[in-house]
């Protein structure tokens, strides 16, 4: 499976941590609205060279702004 299809079958809502692609895919938006949202929700998390976003902080955050 190559990671287009990963990102297209993975179920998110057991997923901890996701990448930029996914976290687009999951909010349907750009790249730079994705980065900005998820930085907005303190949600990112570096490992080494690699950028991954908390879904439950992403969640959260969504959750308190569309109250």
């Amino acid at each position: 499976m190559n990671k287009r299809n990963a990102v297209e079958t993975a179920d998110l809502s057991n997923c901890v941590l996701i990448d930029t692609k996914e976290l687009q895919k999951v909010t349907s938006c750009g790249r730079d609205a994705a980065i900005k949202l998820g930085t907005a929700a303190c949600a990112r998390v570096q490992l080494g060279k690699r950028v991954l976003w908390n879904v439950a902080k992403i969640r959260a955050y969504l959750d308190q702004i569309s109250g």
